[in-house]
């Protein structure tokens, strides 16, 4: 059972009455009172009652629900200004915007406005922080079309259609060490998956383990865009290291060390003249030298 109200308490009663359309009987049942008790403090605090000639709605008009959808979603008054404008308060309008099951987009009134007020606020996500139109949109809770009017209305230009397409859509690539790959761009940021990962999560490998860090996806024959299911597994970092480092004989493995040693190469463009990771020619390095040398990778 609901608590009971407190007759007496002038505010408590409008918001009842007015606020929630309680009818005196269904307030008196709240406030475990009479029907005359209810009258007699609407009475002495000088709360109207609801005219029973005149408009359906003419003393609660939030009640009217075309009326407060116009307000709110054609007009798009927040609730606070709605509040204002019908003389009642915000958590009446909350209470008939969940009646009338009129989605409250008080918040996302607040961004459009913010949108319309400060250009420069859409100029940095669009060009300093790189957004696309849909992503703009979503910070400010529009489409990306009134994202663009919005746009053409402060004169900002637009990215070319060269530019946003391949802003917009992930493209296939192969990166420095030779693994094939999907490089797109999300927030300004450009970042690359390599496919091999992907097909071992499609396998049913953990995803945690593939990114953890701790698990390496191996390519069994050793052709890393050899992307056949079949040729996917998933080890340990110490397994896989092992696995690579066994992979070349004493001659390979001195031969690997003295080009890292004496040579100019990067560590990975020496890793895939012999089919192996980067660190491993860190590492057989350190096996014939000790400490690596202070090359620049």
């Amino acid at each position: 059972m609901s608590d009971v109200i407190d007759h007496t308490d002038k505010e408590a009663l409008k918001e009842l009455y007015y606020g929630e359309g309680l009818s005196v009987n269904e307030i008196a049942d709240r406030s475990a009172v009479t029907y005359p008790t209810v009258i007699h403090w609407m009475d002495k605090h000088g709360i109207e009652r609801r005219s029973q000639g005149g408009g359906k709605h003419e003393n609660t008009p939030w009640r009217d629900e075309p009326r407060l959808r116009q307000l709110h979603h054609e007009e798009e008054l927040t609730v606070p200004e709605i509040a204002e404008e019908l003389d009642t308060t915000d958590t009446t309008i909350q209470t008939w915007l969940r009646r009338h099951d009129i989605e409250n987009q008080t918040n996302d009134i607040k961004r459009r406005r913010r949108m319309w007020a400060d250009p420069e606020e859409l100029r940095r996500l669009y060009h300093d922080e790189e957004l696309s139109l849909r992503e703009v949109g979503e910070v400010f809770g529009v489409d990306r079309d009134r994202v663009r009017s919005e746009m053409d209305r402060h004169g900002i230009p637009r990215r070319s259609r060269l530019v946003a397409v391949r802003n917009t859509y992930a493209t296939f690539r192969i990166d420095d060490a030779g693994y094939e790959g999907w490089s797109s761009r999300h927030r300004g940021k450009y970042e690359f998956l390599r496919v091999h990962r992907l097909l071992a999560i499609a396998k049913g490998y953990d995803a945690h383990k593939v990114f953890s860090g701790d698990y390496h996806v191996h390519h069994i024959n050793g052709v890393k865009w050899d992307n056949r299911p079949d040729n996917i597994e998933l080890l340990k970092h110490s397994e896989h290291t092992r696995y690579h480092h066994q992979k070349l004989t004493g001659l390979d493995r001195l031969r690997v060390a003295e080009l890292y040693e004496h040579g100019k190469e990067a560590s990975y463009t020496i890793g895939r003249q012999f089919g192996v990771s980067s660190n491993t020619v860190l590492e057989i390095h350190r096996e014939f030298f000790g400490t690596p040398v202070s090359t620049a990778e």
